[in-house]
């Protein structure tokens, strides 16, 4: 498997196009969006993809951190979503998977 890495420009669409269990904290700020991954077969097939971010609460200052995963065929829809060229915009890296 193949994994890459963007940057928070694609986890806010994620957040923003599958409504994430923490889309309300996305439209109530205070949010902070990390990295997104996203993984590939060897075909160049999406399998899966995470968004991940956290939300700083002022009045008691707690730091939560809130993940949303996605597999198979919102992997598909993901694909759909997010074209190639808009990826490419917001591409960091490649993370290659030890196991092969």
């Amino acid at each position: 498997m193949l994994c890459e890495l963007y940057d928070e420009k694609i986890t806010e669409g994620i957040h923003r196009q599958f409504n994430g269990g923490v889309f309300y904290f996305v439209k109530h700020g205070n949010y902070l969006h990390s990295k997104a991954l996203v993984e590939y077969t060897k075909k160049g097939e999406a399998v899966s993809f995470l968004g991940r971010g956290q939300k700083f609460y002022e009045d008691t200052g707690n730091l939560d951190e809130y993940v949303s995963i996605y597999f198979m065929d919102m992997a598909k829809t993901f694909t759909e979503r997010f074209p190639a060229p808009h990826l490419k915009k917001h591409f960091i890296r490649e993370i290659s998977s030890p196991l092969k």
